[in-house]
């Protein structure tokens, strides 16, 4: 009898691990593009989602990390990384989950994060 092994991972790590299969040439814009829409609308139901928070949370820590406002994050991220860009996303999501914790998570981060969520749904509505 064999035994398997199943891994989870969060789409994040999916879409970061194998991006051609989520978009059309895996490229770091359209990955940005994919989760950025895909958890902006997840946001419209439900912004309290965890995935939906950690997403903002991320998107936070990335910007604390470069110095950057969280609106230009990502063209700051590749900027400064070039092509190497996405593969140094991958590594930092990885550093990001092994440091988040939900002792490092407060309440009211947490709601903040939610609410941020809750406000690009709803730009991504106009």
């Amino acid at each position: 009898m064999s035994s398997t092994t199943i891994v989870y991972q969060t789409l994040t790590e999916a879409v970061f691990s194998r991006p051609r299969m989520y978009t059309l040439e895996g490229s770091f814009p359209e990955v940005i593009a994919f989760l950025e829409g895909y958890y902006s609308g997840a946001a419209k139901a439900k912004p309290d989602w965890e995935p939906v928070v950690e997403w903002a949370l991320f998107e936070q820590w990335i910007a604390r990390r470069l110095g950057v406002p969280e609106t230009g994050v990502h063209a700051a991220f590749l900027k400064q990384h070039g092509e190497n860009a996405l593969p140094e996303l991958k590594q930092l999501y990885s550093v990001f989950r092994r440091e988040r914790s939900p002792e490092t998570d407060s309440a009211s981060n947490r709601k903040a994060s939610a609410r941020k969520a809750a406000k690009r749904a709803s730009l991504a509505r106009s």
